[in-house]
């Protein structure tokens, strides 16, 4: 029998975390070729070169699912037949890449005339229709929509982000563009009456509600962190609703250490998200709330909660 490696050896040659590796074994992506005598996964070479081929097609944009497609015709040994699926998967994400540099490409003329139009001096008052602050009529044929309008930019970037898939969902994290958000909740706060929701006291809002809900994690970045989200999910024992956000207490073999990355990323790049990891006498959990605004895109990560 050849060289076998416990899971964090793995994690530490493939660079995917160990919580994605026991997802990518739960959806039968990546399975060990057998257990210790303690029941600890093994991997063999093969599984290896197995992950390489994986860390290539994620390059490319490949889905998990995509992924599996091509681990099924490789499976059976043959190049040409891999190749020639390669091939047509590659040439549909070219064209979703040019219709996203296209869509950029009209976004940014789009963000270099507003800013023109901004270089005017300001009014000694308030704003007004001619300051740039407003809503003001595009040139027909500047942002590829006849009678389109070009908004301040607060409202441009909602736009961006319908574009390129950059705000919240998550995570990732795309889990909002994923979840079909609107602009409105994955791009900026939602609007309210003053003080808090339903017109309550400051003091009295949740602290969350003032947050905007938008993820600064690369487009290209997002499906390998929903996948390390999956992984973690994987480690769950129970979910317990909280007020305005859920309670993930993990088996009684789970290491914080191990969360403690995961969440830091997700923290940096979504910081509308509020992480608290807990330790009583119910286990090691992890306690993860969201604005009203952004209660959608928690419910994508993380899944339904009873």
């Amino acid at each position: 029998m050849g060289r076998t490696y416990q899971i964090a050896e793995v994690a530490q040659r493939s660079g995917f975390p160990a919580s994605t590796l026991r997802y990518w074994d739960q959806i039968g992506l990546l399975s060990p070729s057998g257990r210790s005598g303690a029941g600890y996964r093994l991997y063999d070479d093969e599984a290896l070169e197995r992950l390489t081929f994986i860390a290539a097609t994620k390059q490319v944009g490949a889905t998990l699912e995509e992924i599996a497609d091509l681990l099924g015709v490789r499976d059976a040994g043959r190049c040409g037949p891999v190749q020639d699926r390669l091939r047509a998967l590659l040439a549909t994400k070219l064209r979703q890449a040019q219709r996203q540099m296209e869509d950029l490409a009209v976004l940014t003329a789009e963000l270099e005339r507003v800013e023109t139009h901004l270089a005017g001096p300001a009014p000694n008052g308030p704003c007004g229709a001619s300051c740039g602050c407003t809503p003001i009529p595009a040139d027909p044929g500047t942002t590829g929509t006849t009678g389109a309008t070009a908004f301040a930019p607060s409202s441009t970037v909602r736009d961006s982000r319908a574009l390129d898939g950059a705000c919240c969902a998550g995570s990732a994290l795309g889990v909002a563009h994923e979840a079909g958000l609107s602009p409105t909740s994955a791009g900026v706060a939602a609007e309210r009456p003053p003080g808090g929701p339903g017109g309550a006291p400051d003091d009295l809002a949740h602290p969350l509600e003032d947050v905007a809900a938008a993820c600064t994690l690369a487009p290209s970045d997002m499906a390998s962190r929903l996948d390390e989200w999956h992984g973690l999910l994987a480690l769950v024992a129970t979910r317990e609703r909280l007020d305005g956000g859920v309670r993930l207490t993990f088996a009684p073999d789970t290491s914080l250490a191990e969360v403690a990355p995961l969440v830091e990323a997700e923290r940096r790049c979504c910081s509308f998200f509020s992480f608290a990891m807990t330790i009583d006498e119910r286990g090691a959990a992890l306690e993860v709330r969201a604005p009203d605004h952004a209660a959608d895109a928690l419910g994508v990560l993380l899944g339904e909660v009873p």
